[in-house]
């Protein structure tokens, strides 16, 4: 997979945002098997991670969003040996319905916690997830790393200043108005990931 680091007077939309440039096309293509769809976001969070760790950055605990982010969190850990591994699992109706998180977050080690998705198409999931973790650990620093996004998410997560931080493998053209990205992955990504194993 080829990756190149973008650099500092590059970063999009906003200097909160490091972008890689990464064929992200095979993961979103419709016939993808679920393996090479791992593989390649196994692949691209080592990347991610690996450059993370040699600029320094490091997290307390590190938080994959739950189905999707899975493989994608297997590369990023792989930077970040014997850090805590909080998955959360959170559904968009409880988003909306703005349920809070699970009281065990509530002893989320303080310090950096490292958010961990593979796609965000309109950003609401980490915003809420960053102003949740906030809630039960004030004073945290929120930094995040997805596989694929959307500007606009970016753009939303840049005004809301809730992520210090955050590492985008692919930046999508756009995001339509239903939230689904464009170009599309071509279904739920956690069932391309997963094929209904989980």
């Amino acid at each position: 997979m080829q990756t190149n680091k973008l650099s500092d007077a590059e970063h999009v939309p906003a200097a909160r945002t490091t972008q890689f440039f990464t064929d992200f096309s095979a993961f979103c293509a419709a016939d993808i098997n679920v393996l090479d769809a791992q593989r390649r976001v196994i692949s691209l969070g080592e990347v991610i991670g690996e450059w993370m760790a040699s600029q320094g950055q490091d997290a307390a605990v590190l938080c994959p969003i739950m189905r999707a982010a899975l493989p994608f969190a297997i590369g990023v850990a792989a930077s970040f040996p014997a850090r805590a591994i909080r998955p959360i699992r959170i559904s968009r109706a409880a988003i909306d319905a703005g349920a809070g998180l699970d009281t065990h977050f509530a002893d989320i080690p303080s310090g950096t916690v490292l958010l961990i998705d593979t796609v965000t198409a309109t950003g609401k999931t980490l915003s809420y997830l960053a102003k949740e973790i906030q809630r039960h650990q004030p004073g945290c620093r929120i930094i995040a790393t997805v596989a694929y996004a959307s500007p606009q998410a970016l753009t939303l997560l840049e005004r809301e200043s809730v992520i210090d931080h955050m590492w985008v493998g692919h930046l999508s053209d756009s995001v339509d108005s239903n939230g689904y990205l464009i170009p599309p992955t071509n279904g739920d990504t956690g069932d391309k990931l997963f094929d209904g194993m989980m």
